[in-house]
Order: C-alpha cells, then sequence, then structure tokens
C-alpha cells in the first residue's frame, strides 16, 4: 500500500478522482489513511458546487451508473442533491442520469430529494429521459408533462422527434398532449408543429401509430407552411408513414377548399414573376414559387420535389383519391411531372379494371356454384335429361338456369 500510495500521489486529481468508481469503501477508507496527496483532494471543502473537481467525478459517475460515487458525493461529502454538475448548462445529476438512462441512480437520486422539475438550458429531466421506467419515477415524483424548455418543447416533442418510442407510449399514458404544438426545427417562424408532425418527417412507424391511436390527428397544419403530417412524410419519402396516416383519413389533396380557391388567382402571378430576378440574383419567381408549395401543401407536388420521383408514394395517394387533374392544372409543375402523374394513373386505372373484373369474376362463380346445389340440378325434382346451355364458365342444365 506505501508502494501504491506514492505512485499515487505522482497522479493528476482528475485520474484520482476516476479512481473512486473501481474502489469499495473499505479500499477507500484504507486509501484515505495512507495517502495525504489523495486524502488532501477528497476533503469537503473541495466538494462544492463551485469547485472544479466535484462535476469530473459527478459525471462520470452518471455516465458509468456508479452510485457509490454519488453517495461518497452527495452524503459523506456533503454536496446538495441539486447542485449543477454542468455549470455551463446547468444540469443536475438527475438530469444526466435521467439521459443516461441510469434507473438505479435516477431512483436513488428522487429518494433523497433531487428536484424533478429542475430547470436547465436543456430543459427539466424528464425532457432527456431515455426509458419508460425513468419516465415513470420522474412523474410519480411530480414531474410535469406539460412543461416546456425554452424553444417551447415539450418531454413529448423532443422524445417523438428523437425517435424514443417507449419514452412516448409512456407520456401518453401519463397524459401529454399529444396536439399541441411547438415551433417547427426547421422554420422558427412556423408554430402547431405537433408530436405527429415529428414523426412522420422522421419516418418513425411505430410512434406515429402510437399518436393516431391515442387520439392525435392527421389534419394539423403547420401555421405559415400548411404542412400537415402526410406533406412532412411525402418530402422525406417515407412510404409506410404515407400509408398509414392514409388509413387514418389524411388529406391527400392538401389545402381545404379556401386555399385551393386562391390557386387560379396566384397563378397568373406565379408566372409573371419566373422572369423577374432579384436584387440578390435569386429568381422572385423561385421564392414566389417556394412559397406557393408551401402555402398550397399538395401531397403530389412534395413527392417529386428537388427532382425526385417518388412512385410508390405518389401511386399510395392516387390510390386514395388524390385530384391528378387538380394538380396538373396547378402553376409550377413541368411536363415530366405532368406525364409522371398521368403514367401512374393510368398504371392504377388499369389495376382497378383488373380487380374489379377478378371480382366479377368470384361473384359469378358464387353464384354458379349455389346453382349446382340446386334440387333440379342434382336430380331429385326431374331425372329426365336437359338441353345443356354454355354459361361461358360450365355447362348447366336448361332448367337448372332458369329456376
Amino acid at each position: 500500500m506505501i508502494a501504491s500510495s506514492a505512485s499515487l500521489s505522482t497522479l493528476p486529481t482528475e485520474l484520482l478522482l476516476l479512481l473512486i468508481p473501481h474502489l469499495s469503501r473499505s479500499s477507500l477508507a484504507a486509501l484515505l489513511a495512507t495517502s495525504h496527496h489523495f486524502r488532501h483532494h477528497l476533503t469537503k471543502s473541495l466538494y462544492t458546487p463551485l469547485s472544479s473537481i466535484f462535476p469530473v467525478a459527478a459525471s462520470h459517475a452518471c455516465h458509468t451508473s456508479n452510485l457509490l460515487t454519488l453517495q461518497i458525493l452527495f452524503l459523506d461529502y456533503g454536496v446538495p442533491i441539486n447542485a449543477s454538475i454542468i455549470p455551463s448548462t446547468g444540469q443536475t445529476a438527475l438530469h444526466l442520469c435521467a439521459e443516461y438512462g441510469s434507473i438505479e441512480l435516477v431512483k436513488w437520486l428522487l429518494e433523497h430529494n433531487a428536484n424533478p422539475n429542475q430547470e436547465s438550458q436543456h430543459g427539466q429531466p424528464l425532457m432527456k429521459a431515455k426509458t419508460r421506467e425513468v419516465v415513470e419515477m420522474l412523474v410519480e415524483k411530480g414531474a410535469g408533462v406539460e412543461a416546456r424548455n425554452g424553444r417551447g418543447e415539450t418531454a413529448l416533442d423532443l422524445a417523438t422527434r428523437e425517435g424514443r418510442g417507449e419514452v412516448v407510449e409512456a407520456l401518453v399514458r401519463r397524459g401529454a398532449g399529444i396536439n399541441g404544438g411547438c415551433r417547427d426545427p426547421q422554420n422558427r417562424e412556423d408554430e402547431n408543429y405537433t408530436p405527429l408532425h415529428a414523426a412522420a418527417e422522421g419516418g418513425y412507424l411505430d410512434i406515429a401509430r402510437s399518436l393516431l391511436n391515442a387520439g392525435a390527428s392527421p389534419h394539423n397544419r403547420l401555421s405559415t407552411a400548411h404542412w400537415d403530417p402526410l406533406c412532412c412524410a411525402c418530402a422525406e419519402g417515407h412510404t409506410e408513414v404515407v400509408s398509414l396516416l392514409i388509413q387514418w383519413g389524411a388529406d391527400v389533396n392538401g389545402p381545404g377548399e379556401a386555399s385551393r380557391a386562391s390557386e387560379a388567382g396566384r397563378a397568373n402571378e406565379l408566372n409573371e414573376a419566373d422572369e423577374t430576378d432579384g436584387a440578390d440574383g435569386t429568381a422572385d419567381g423561385e421564392r414566389d414559387g417556394t412559397q406557393w408549395i408551401n402555402e398550397n401543401a399538395n401531397p403530389l407536388m412534395l413527392c417529386m420535389e428537388q427532382g425526385a420521383f417518388k412512385e410508390n408514394l405518389v401511386r399510395a395517394l392516387i390510390e386514395a383519391g388524390a385530384d391528378v387533374e387538380r394538380f396538373i392544372a396547378l402553376p409550377r409543375v413541368t411536363e415530366r411531372q405532368r406525364g409522371f402523374v398521368k403514367r401512374v394513373e393510368e398504371e392504377v386505372r388499369r389495376s382497378r379494371l383488373k380487380g374489379a373484373k377478378k371480382e366479377e369474376e368470384e361473384v359469378l362463380r358464387e353464384v354458379i356454384v349455389d346453382t349446382m346445389d340446386l334440387p333440379v340440378f342434382r336430380g331429385e325434382r326431374n331425372t329426365q335429361r336437359k338441353e345443356m346451355k354454355m354459361t361461358g364458365i360450365v355447362w348447366l342444365p336448361m332448367e337448372a338456369v332458369l329456376f
């Protein structure tokens, strides 16, 4: 132990602190008794929220889920349980343990009066929770599921955007608002960005299904761009989410009648703007075109933005009743886009005709099977040979056909 103490005395303070998680209480006590250098850096005066050493040890303990280190810091050395361990953001041990999903440490901190509503630059601990169990423990201790951070985001907004499915389910069960909106992270001027928008944009199928089952509306639109969740899914090319939203009644033709009525009037303005360049070298028509796409948010158009023609999405929209003629009449639609949509529409039409014909054949086949089971056909009412008549599928006795 003497040799070990001599070796330890040459180590930097930060490295000495990193040894704590690997020592039992008895080993730590023995080391403190033999190493004056080590004991000097573990005195109570150093373990204060203002110390440069405390954040190193506490952060490491949270990251490695080491309860012993936290017990030494908060119990043996009296550091306040809600002390900030990351001064730049104001995060406490509870913030970090919730983010790392350290269930044992979160439970211990809450039992020792850690504040579940402690604010930081990243919001409250619930906003970074990584597991269902952590959510349940925080809410049980009074964490607010509707609390918002400085950007107006709730825990549900953040969990949905980051794809934390089990956290989303736990928050919804705990009463988190599913139709409340925050600001669009891509456009800070646009509000009413709901969790379902985030799930659709991220392609999180299971999360989108959970939100819809819980009552999320597929018809909520952004305040400026007028995009609904279907528009977000179309723009990002998430086929399964598009199909799910269509099943739940999403509008495959974009905004309502009020916006549609303005299309004709906007067309002439946009066509004239095409010929005018802005002072910054950007075509005014291009800017107006982008604005028009945002305001009128046509899902078919969004499936063909930036040169990417998403045929599977276009097909799904047309099969669900998208108005192709209305789309073709829109300003800014290129001949290539028109031709592409018309081709897909024709393929859908042929597929429907083929399906209808097959359905008719199935119905006729069932009728024939039922007819063949009639008494006259079985010979129970008429044993004489009857003239046969071709029905197109099988031969039947005349009386069976007329019966």
